[in-house]
């Protein structure tokens, strides 16, 4: 549906023009009660107790210009960028067209910055995981990984619990070469999307609803474990009223 893409539109934009399509990339993702993970899966990657954890943030190899520009010109026409976005197959970059206010070759420009993206140390920190019952676990961040801080994973009932919502919707991600920002790595991801109420046609300005993503894996090449989360909350008018993006690896298996 039209209205669960305009998350990806004005939340997440690199995720429309494909740059954490790459990070998360869910091509091969199956169903969930093919996939659904277990207790042993989730304790082999984050035990119950202290996880110490490298706090990482999305980092370009030089600036964008053509990201700004390209935002200036389709705020403009907020209709038609909806529309183009929406026509764009998933996990692909959207499609050129003179109307994003670029050349051809500024636009692709634009996608080889993207793709040059990569994930940066930024922190130390820790991550308590809590065993509230058999299969449910309460995540406790600390210090720059606070954004985890009150999540619950649900293993019994498949779901993930935060802030924003409860995240039901989960698939399986397989490694591959896509994730260019992470490198590859399999795992799990849990997801909410939803708007509060339908808006008119045409009128996204009324829009009201949350969206949050939450993955955990571990990284094929290295073996660390990943956990990547990002929420955000947008009220009628396009306003973003709260965000929250975390991005950790860790040495799976071991809690002090």
């Amino acid at each position: 549906m039209l209205r669960l893409r305009y998350t990806y539109v004005f939340v997440l934009l690199a995720a429309v023009i494909g740059a954490l399509a790459h990070a998360t990339d869910v091509s091969g993702a199956s169903s969930a009660a093919e996939s659904s993970p277990t207790t042993g899966w989730f304790l082999d990657l984050l035990p119950v107790g202290e996880t110490p954890v490298d706090v990482m943030i999305v980092a370009e190899a030089e600036p964008n210009p053509w990201l700004a520009k390209m935002m200036v010109t389709v705020a403009q026409d907020r209709e038609w960028w909806v529309s183009h976005v929406a026509s764009a197959p998933r996990g692909e970059p959207i499609a050129y067209d003179a109307r994003l206010g670029l050349t051809k070759a500024e636009y692709d420009s634009m996608l080889a910055h993207v793709g040059g993206m990569h994930l940066t140390k930024i922190a130390d920190a820790s991550l308590r995981v809590e065993r509230l019952k058999d299969g449910v676990f309460r995540l406790h961040g600390s210090a720059a990984a606070a954004a985890a801080d009150g999540i619950v994973v649900d293993l019994n009932e498949n779901r993930v619990q935060t802030p924003y919502g409860i995240a039901a919707a989960q698939t399986r991600i397989e490694a591959s070469d896509r994730q260019s920002m992470t490198g590859p790595w399999n795992g799990m991801q849990w997801k909410i999307h939803g708007a509060d109420e339908e808006p008119p046609a045409g009128d996204i300005a009324d829009l009201s609803m949350s969206v949050a993503q939450f993955c955990l894996g571990r990284l094929t090449e290295s073996g660390r474990g990943i956990l990547f989360y990002r929420a955000s909350r947008i009220e009628p008018g396009l306003v973003k009223t709260a965000e929250s993006f975390l991005c950790l690896t860790f040495e799976p298996g071991r809690s002090r």
